[in-house]
Order: structure tokens, then C-alpha cells, then sequence
């Protein structure tokens, strides 16, 4: 999944990274997104830009979750993906970690 973002987004070529870790189930997998940024952001901002696109442009396909879940949670879910919130770091100013469940 993390390689198929450039091919997706292909103006992000370059410009972020991630990372996609198998877990043990059959249903359920995760991605470990790391980006630098062009300003600096807190954690609130990252996961309410989340937010906002979960019930604008992505309503019905992107999920922001706030509980601690497991894979195993999201087996029946629709969306095609749900940011953990409660997961999202700023690591430096402007560079961010995002997980999200697919």
C-alpha cells in the first residue's frame, strides 16, 4: 500500500514516506505513514485535517477513530481506511507519523 501512493498521488512523489507492516489476521493490514511537511503542525491539526476530509471529500471512505483498537476491530468496517488518531506523532515540527487501518 505505501508504494502504491506515489503511483496514486504522484505529486507526493518524494515527499513522504511510509510503510506497511503485516499483521496476523487475514482481513486486516495497517500503514505507517511518515511525511515532512511544509510548516510546522501539532497533532490536533494533523488529526482534524483527517477529520475535515472524513466528512467532506472522503465521507463514507476515511474513518478517524479516537479509541485504542486492535486489528482484529476493524474486520467488518467499510471504510476503506481509519486513521488512528490516538497513534498520529509529531515527530519533529514538521515531520508527522499517521497509522491507519485498511
Amino acid at each position: 500500500a505505501a508504494k502504491a501512493m506515489k503511483l496514486v498521488m504522484p505529486e507526493l512523489n518524494g515527499k513522504l514516506h511510509g510503510q506497511s507492516m503485516r499483521v496476523p489476521v487475514i482481513d486486516v493490514s495497517s500503514v505507517d505513514l511518515t511525511a515532512q511537511l511544509s510548516r510546522k503542525v501539532s497533532k490536533d491539526e494533523i488529526n482534524e485535517a483527517f477529520r475535515k476530509a472524513a466528512t467532506t471529500n472522503l465521507k463514507g471512505i476515511l474513518m478517524v477513530d479516537d479509541d485504542e483498537r486492535v486489528s482484529s476491530d476493524f474486520i467488518t468496517c467499510s471504510y476503506g481506511a481509519i486513521v488512528a488518531s490516538d497513534l498520529t506523532q509529531v515527530i519533529a515540527d514538521d515531520f508527522i507519523k499517521v497509522i491507519a487501518w485498511y
